[in-house]
């Protein structure tokens, strides 16, 4: 209901102005009406980004914590060895991958999270 009365007041406010004034005031008034809209749209847009990209650090961390418990289970006496469960590792690596992948592609800034994984893959190269 408010948002109708908002917009016919808009509608009533622009012919007024340019009744009274002329065209260019008129134009002016719808220009800033669009440029404030748009400013609207585009902070709304940013910040449903900003969320996005915060659930997918989420998705990607418990994805890691997976991976490192997997891995840890692997080492044990008993699951050493054992082909599923490197498959199920590998598979957890590849996921993890494309997350970073989709995270960096989608992303607004750098992410940290991307550094450490390739810090850690670079330790695991090296031993």
């Amino acid at each position: 209901m408010n948002t109708y009365i908002l917009v016919i007041s808009l509608i009533i406010n622009a012919a007024l102005l340019m009744a009274v004034l002329g065209i260019i005031p008129f134009l002016l008034y719808i220009s800033v009406l669009i440029n404030l809209a748009l400013l609207w749209w585009s902070s709304r847009m940013i910040s449903d980004m900003k969320d996005v990209e915060s659930d997918v650090d989420t998705v990607l961390r418990d994805v890691d914590d997976f991976r490192q418990h997997l891995e840890k289970l692997y080492e044990l006496e008993m699951y050493y060895g054992d082909e599923t469960l490197a498959s199920l590792i590998d598979h957890s690596r590849d996921t993890v991958n494309s997350i970073l992948d989709f995270s960096y592609k989608h992303s607004l800034e750098i992410r940290e999270i991307e550094e450490e994984e390739e810090f850690a893959e670079n330790e695991e190269k090296e031993e």
